[in-house]
């Protein structure tokens, strides 16, 4: 009787399995962000991206930010200015 190795299915990576935004809530329930940042950068993920990779850059530039200049020094910047910015890397 001849077996066969059994064939492993490769891994499903997900933007969920390594997203950024699980990290950027754990800095605010844990209260290294504010209130009124966490609301704007909640207002900006939520009404200035277009796409689950847009929603995830984003999420990762926020979290990555507050670990680098403390989430109490980080400026969000204004909604307009986010998708200004976007646009202008879509049309490229």
């Amino acid at each position: 009787m001849t077996t066969h190795p059994r064939q492993h299915a490769a891994p499903q990576h997900t933007l969920r399995q390594h997203s950024a935004l699980p990290r950027l809530f754990a800095l605010y329930v844990t209260g290294k962000i504010a209130e009124t940042s966490w609301t704007d950068m909640m207002n900006a993920i939520d009404e200035g991206v277009e796409t689950p990779e847009e929603r995830e850059g984003l999420a990762k530039y926020f979290a990555d930010a507050c670990a680098e200049t403390g989430a109490e020094a980080m400026k969000v910047p204004a909604l307009h200015e986010i998708q200004a910015l976007l646009g202008a890397m879509r049309a490229n």
